[in-house]
């Protein structure tokens, strides 16, 4: 046994193991995405909240607090049903509220039948920056994501950013 290095082959085997099964658990969890956008200042834009699902835990509901920075104004009626939403005949709900560690704050609730969510837009949110707004890039949060499966289960969905370029 003397010059032998000793075998850690379990401990890589185990560290393998727990990598790809963290990287399968996110692969098999559903999604939002916010892609980019842009506005000048004083002007208005919109950021769209598309649904990525996974069809062996199909979603009925989902619920999200938007996080909007003070550099940007949003009202809780500009954020509103997108494509994939209206064809599942779900509607959205939204209250907005100061935060005072974010600036304003919109809770939204996505409902209503029994139909999955298809892949695609679920929430168009039409924002405006402030005419003040200093040029740069701001975040859009999406957080305490929750969805609800067709079986009424609760499933979490990952936090998701969206960056905002005030050009």
């Amino acid at each position: 046994m003397q010059g032998r290095a000793p075998h850690h082959g379990g401990c890589n085997q185990l560290i393998r193991l727990i990598i790809t099964g963290s990287l399968a658990i996110a692969a098999c969890s559903q999604t939002l995405e916010t892609p980019p956008a842009a506005v000048a200042p004083g002007s208005a834009n919109i950021l769209r909240v598309v649904f990525k699902p996974k069809p062996d835990r199909p979603i009925v509901a989902v619920q999200w607090e938007l996080a909007v920075p003070g550099e940007l104004q949003i009202a809780a009626a500009d954020v509103v049903t997108g494509t994939a939403a209206e064809s599942a005949a779900k509607s959205l709900n939204c209250s907005a509220r100061n935060d005072p560690k974010t600036g304003k704050l919109c809770v939204c609730i996505l409902a209503g039948g029994v139909k999955a969510l298809p892949e695609g837009a679920i929430a168009i949110v039409k924002f405006a920056a402030l005419a003040d707004a200093k040029p740069g890039t701001v975040t859009v949060r999406l957080r305490k994501i929750q969805g609800v499966s067709t079986e009424l289960k609760s499933v979490p969905i990952a936090d998701v950013e969206a960056a905002i370029t005030i050009r």
